[in-house]
């Protein structure tokens, strides 16, 4: 019964590592995701997956010029629809995890 427990957690491990990783490289908060993935495995893993990469607004190319008021605004609704994104994703991939449970017991 132990090494069932040693294996979650092994594999919780994993998948929290693999979805901060990818966080990581689509510039999101890679803590965060490592949490998300360990707690929820395949569907923090879809859910990163889905969203799309955040954009870098201190860049290179924004050094000489500072974004305007109205950029920032819309890197801001950019922000909200993206995160809106990511928890319907999580959302509905855990509404079909618990169908699918229900379904088997």
């Amino acid at each position: 019964m132990e090494i069932i427990w040693i294996l979650v957690l092994v594999q919780a491990y994993v998948f929290g590592k693999f979805c901060a990783f990818i966080a990581k490289e689509k510039n999101r908060d890679s803590a965060s995701w490592f949490y998300l993935g360990f707690f929820f495995s395949l569907l923090a893993l879809v859910a990163i997956a889905a969203v799309p990469a955040k954009q870098d607004i201190g860049g290179v190319a924004n050094a000489v010029s500072a974004p305007s008021v109205v950029d920032a605004e819309k890197l801001r609704d950019e922000e909200r629809q993206e995160r809106r994104t990511g928890y319907m994703v999580l959302l509905v991939g855990t509404v079909v995890a618990i169908v699918l449970i229900g379904s088997f017991a």
